[in-house]
């Protein structure tokens, strides 16, 4: 390693995440020099920032001598995180000189006066994403005439969950395109604040994301100041909500309808009206559609009304799917679609799953197919078909008939097989001559005979994807082999295996929003505060906070001999 110059590094350190970055700095002052000085690996790395002992700190303080350590760090970090931390105006300057680097900020579980989230705000002149989850903004003797609106002329991202109403009320104009709002209390103060919110942004937001508990959200979109905004991707889901509380919905209909040439993707995870179905499905041009497969309308009279829909390439069923009538009903409806992901399926009787299986085969345009389980008489083609994913259990005859038939697929990802899966594979691989790329979560090594099969075979086959088995590693002579065809293997553990298993994705299933989805489900511990501080019709009593109740704590047990070593700790 001693021979290798700092482009060779750079390049090395290029591949690693940020826990890996975070080890690799630790192993001397000439690595971590190199990480710290390039604008590529800094982004990957996070500046944890909270008081000492903040689970025993009931102030949630930060000391003085922990705040001079802070103004000292060295490093230039793209990507910070604020912690269980209680803020006022005079904390900010000193992070001041981290904070003007900063692309994303994560403000988490944190109390805020308004004069230090508005000096917090000036600072942050490079942000490109803010994520804001479980805080609270504590009112102050402030004037009215002094809550005027920041401008952050970067910011083109924003999670904004379960926390003050008040705090996008002082986001001015952005560069804005994403939006994520998830709220266990979805007010009058909330519908208010977002659609001014919304307006302000209208011009430059693309992509808007809803997960809330109240019908009232609907009232956001019967403005006209919003016939401007128009979005590529629109997701809507109301939890904990009965039939009985959605009122009338002809406003976010006629919504919908405004976005018919913009929108390319659409996504709930909860029931909606069946007129918002129909008028998805009928009035819009989505070229994809996310939808909760246990929630959507089941009778086979709704779908046959609707007008085929030629626009949609990709479907995605999110749940179980309980009602063949749901499946069927939508490949009618959408039978030019080219990518089919279905998350779950209950068993149904042998007559009911050849009857989905065949609407499956007819879909002549498909090229990706996610599917639960296969089907034991399944031995039909599918000759547009490339991609092939087995989500759940297979048994290795049902696999070999329908895969073996299966001639033009590149991709192909099964969980488990039942069975002897080396046979299945060498007897599927004598047809799959234009073959890429094979993906197995069952347990098991590849023999030295399998991989000569497959080379043999599939002359186009790079990759093959397998679950971790400590127990029986690979061996060297069947790694030289590999080597010698140009064939790698990833195990389940790697950053690049099993990622086929994760198309059914939704809006909020992405690691940078990791702390704004972990809330997701999750009774909020601060909501009670929250409330205290939303209700507008108690503000005459509002108790107002002043600077000086956030005065540092003067604990002295902060020592780190090197600031260097502290930079290494710290992120």
């Amino acid at each position: 390693m001693d021979k290798l110059n700092e482009y060779n590094l750079l390049d090395i350190f290029s591949y690693l995440d940020g826990e890996s970055l975070k080890k690799a700095s630790l192993v001397n002052k000439s690595w971590n020099r190199i990480i710290s000085s390039n604008a590529a690996t800094m982004k990957k790395l996070k500046l944890s920032i909270f008081p000492e002992d903040y689970k025993f700190n009931k102030k949630r303080a930060f000391s003085k001598k922990q705040l001079e350590v802070f103004t000292m760090l060295k490093r230039k970090y793209k990507n910070a995180i604020l912690d269980e931390a209680r803020i006022n105006r005079n904390i900010i300057p000193k992070f001041k000189n981290q904070f003007k680097y900063l692309c994303q900020l994560e403000i988490i579980n944190c109390e805020l006066t308004e004069a230090a989230y508005k000096r917090l705000l000036i600072s942050l002149v490079t942000l490109e994403k803010l994520i804001m989850v479980d805080s609270i903004l504590l009112s102050t003797n402030a004037k009215e005439s002094d809550k005027h609106s920041i401008e952050l002329p970067s910011l083109k991202s924003l999670v904004f969950a379960n926390s003050s109403w008040r705090f996008i009320q002082y986001i001015g104009k952005t560069k804005l395109q994403v939006l994520k709002i998830h709220h266990n209390l979805f007010n009058e103060i909330g519908v208010n604040s977002v659609k001014q919110f919304l307006v302000q942004q209208s011009s430059t937001l693309k992509e808007l994301a809803f997960r809330v508990n109240s019908a009232s959200i609907f009232k956001i979109f019967d403005s006209n100041e919003l016939k401007e905004l128009r979005l590529s991707q629109f997701a809507l889901t109301l939890f904990d909500l009965n039939q009985n509380t959605l009122q009338s919905v002809d406003n976010i209909s006629d919504f919908l309808v405004l976005q018919k040439e913009s929108l390319q993707h659409f996504e709930t995870g909860s029931s909606l009206p069946e007129t918002i179905y129909e008028c998805i499905f009928s009035k819009l041009q989505v070229k994809s559609l996310t939808l909760p497969a246990n929630f959507l309308p089941n009778q086979l009279l709704f779908y046959n009304a609707i007008r085929r829909n030629e626009h949609l390439k990709k479907l995605v069923l999110l749940n179980e799917l309980k009602e063949e009538n749901v499946l069927i009903g939508m490949l009618d409806l959408f039978n030019k679609i080219e990518e089919l992901y279905i998350q779950h399926m209950r068993l149904f009787e042998h007559e009911v799953c050849e009857r989905i299986f065949q609407k499956i085969v007819d879909l002549n345009h498909l090229k990706i197919l996610k599917i639960p389980f296969l089907f034991p008489s399944a031995e039909a083609t599918i000759p547009t078909l490339k991609t092939l994913q087995i989500e759940e259990f297979v048994e290795s005859q049902s696999f070999e008939n329908f895969v073996i038939n299966q001639r033009n697929l590149e991709n192909l990802a099964v969980k488990w097989i039942d069975g002897d899966l080396t046979e299945s594979i060498e007897t599927v691989s004598a047809q799959l001559h234009l073959l890429k790329k094979l993906s197995f979560g069952s347990e098991f090594i590849p023999t030295i005979r399998l991989i000569e099969v497959l080379r043999n075979n599939c002359p186009k086959l790079r990759v093959i994807e397998l679950l971790k088995n400590e127990a029986e590693p690979i061996t060297e002579e069947v790694l030289r082999v590999m080597n010698e065809s140009m064939l790698h293997v990833y195990t389940y553990s790697s950053v690049n295996a099993m990622k086929i298993f994760d198309e059914c994705k939704t809006v909020w299933d992405f690691e940078e929003d990791n702390y704004a989805i972990a809330s997701l489900n999750t009774d909020m511990t601060m909501q009670n505060i929250v409330n205290e501080f939303e209700d507008e019709t108690d503000n005459e009593d509002m108790d107002f906070y002043d600077e000086d109740d956030f005065d540092f704590d003067d604990d002295d047990n902060f020592d780190f001999d090197d600031i260097e070593d502290f930079e290494m700790f710290m992120f």
